[in-house]
């Protein structure tokens, strides 16, 4: 996914309509909960398979949609956008290197 096509406008109650995609992965664990409700805003499943669920996402800031990907550690993946991602990580490895 590129920046320019990253960002697109959909109708999320509560949420900008300026949104940008994420993609996670969903192990099997815990997929019975997203498939159950949305868990996620505005999320949609892309693929299913035995290790679990892919789906995507929408978010029109990265505080929204963080601290919920965080809620589900450690049995979630952040596979896109890599800038999300990227965040995800550093967030995590920081919060390590303070723990120490």
């Amino acid at each position: 996914m590129t920046s320019s096509n990253c960002w697109k406008k959909i109708a999320i109650p509560g949420v900008s309509e300026e949104t940008f995609e994420v993609e996670v992965f969903i192990p099997t664990q815990i997929a019975h909960y997203f498939k159950r409700r949305d868990l996620l805003p505005g999320q949609e499943i892309l693929a299913e398979d035995k290790q679990g669920i892919t789906l995507r996402c929408h978010a029109a800031h990265e505080n929204q949609i963080l601290p919920l990907l965080f809620y589900w550690l450690p049995n979630i993946q952040v596979l896109e956008p890599d800038w999300i991602k990227e965040r995800f990580v550093g967030t995590l490895e920081n919060y390590l290197a303070s723990a120490e």
